[in-house]
């Protein structure tokens, strides 16, 4: 008994402008000269960007495009303990070591710890930076790697 060949994905296509169905065949279906203007055509499936049919008369071909999922937006918000885990030990050190009491930031890492989470796109957040910065307390790759973070990477 001869092996099966494997079948191959046609698209009935119909004046070279709509797809009417799709099936599985081993071999190309014909159709008689009296039904076009029907004609088979082998199927390549993709993936892109954008979904849709793209039917080429003249390769011969049916490429049928499915969507990819859009890229997951970086995650901005994390807790205290994921924003300090951005920081050396040594920054961690001299921040902490700035925060007297009664000082701007003292109450700042007071309300940071305090809240449910840290939005690295704050205004607030990213003026504590800019100050961090102009005290010495961070370095500009420091500051610029916070802002950058993707707490999901």
């Amino acid at each position: 008994m001869a092996d099966m060949a494997e079948p191959i994905e046609y698209a009935l296509v119909k004046d070279g402008t709509s797809v009417a169905e799709f099936r599985l065949h081993e071999v190309p279906p014909v159709y008689s000269q009296d039904e076009k203007p029907w004609v088979w055509l082998p199927v390549v499936r993709d993936s892109g960007e954008a979904a849709g049919t793209v039917i080429d008369l003249e390769a011969g071909v049916v490429t049928v495009t499915k969507a990819l999922p859009p890229s997951p937006s970086p995650r901005r918000v994390g807790s205290f303990v994921e924003f300090m885990d951005l920081l050396s030990a040594e920054t961690q050190a001299r921040i902490d070591g700035a925060a007297l009491p009664g000082t701007a930031l003292s109450l700042l890492l007071k309300r940071a710890m305090a809240a449910d989470r840290i939005d690295l796109a704050s205004p607030i957040l990213q003026g504590a930076l800019d100050d961090m910065l102009a005290d010495g307390l961070i370095s500009g790759a420091e500051r610029t790697t916070i802002l950058e973070t993707d707490f999901d990477a």
